[in-house]
């Protein structure tokens, strides 16, 4: 009997120990159709096509996936993008934005919130985005306001540019270079592509 339960727990241990593998990378293809990440944040994608590829070689970095784009559009509403920033702020305890708003308006996109320096500062960022190194998105501060009042001008005129008024090194995935806001989205949604 208790050479039975020895073999039976030699058993049982040398199968537990067997790890289980990696799943393979898969693909994901969307002629026209909506993706859904997080509640309340949808794109709408069209002629879409990704691999889905794990983060590490290695559980549990394995599991948990990248979507390399191959092609595709992908179209994304005010809203939505407003409930992801502010997802990913309320997950970062030690962010002094609150209240971000994304709007867009035509070619243009404005980000307003408060900045909490000493006490919470009304702001807001407007100006076109683009691509120029088709990985990260830019959006240029064609206009810049802090508390209502009109600042890109005042900034230039005493040598400051945006990040002396808005830091976001606090936000991983989002920059600032001269009057330029980058957002690294490889960093805010696991997504790499052109």
């Amino acid at each position: 009997m208790r050479l039975a339960l020895a073999v039976l727990l030699l058993t049982f241990c040398s199968n537990a120990a067997e790890q289980p593998k990696c799943p393979p990378v898969s693909s994901l293809s969307v002629d026209k159709g909506e993706y859904t990440q997080r509640p309340g944040v949808v794109f709408v994608l069209e002629n879409y096509s990704a691999q889905m590829v794990p983060r590490g070689k290695r559980l549990p970095q394995c599991l948990l996936k990248e979507n390399e784009v191959q092609h595709g559009r992908i179209t994304v509403s005010g809203s939505a993008l407003t409930k992801m920033f502010d997802q990913k702020l309320r997950q970062d305890r030690q962010s002094k934005i609150s209240d971000l708003k994304v709007e867009l308006k035509g070619e243009s996109v404005a980000i307003s919130g408060k900045m909490h320096k000493v006490v919470g500062i009304p702001f807001s960022v407007e100006g076109p985005v683009d691509s120029p190194d088709g990985v990260r998105l830019r959006l240029h501060a064609d206009k810049l306001k802090a508390a209502g009042i009109p600042v890109k001008g005042l900034l230039n005129a005493v040598g400051m540019e945006l990040g002396g008024l808005i830091n976001p090194g606090e936000s991983q995935g989002v920059t600032v270079n001269g009057d330029d806001l980058y957002f690294d989205v490889d960093k805010l949604g696991h997504t790499r592509g052109h």
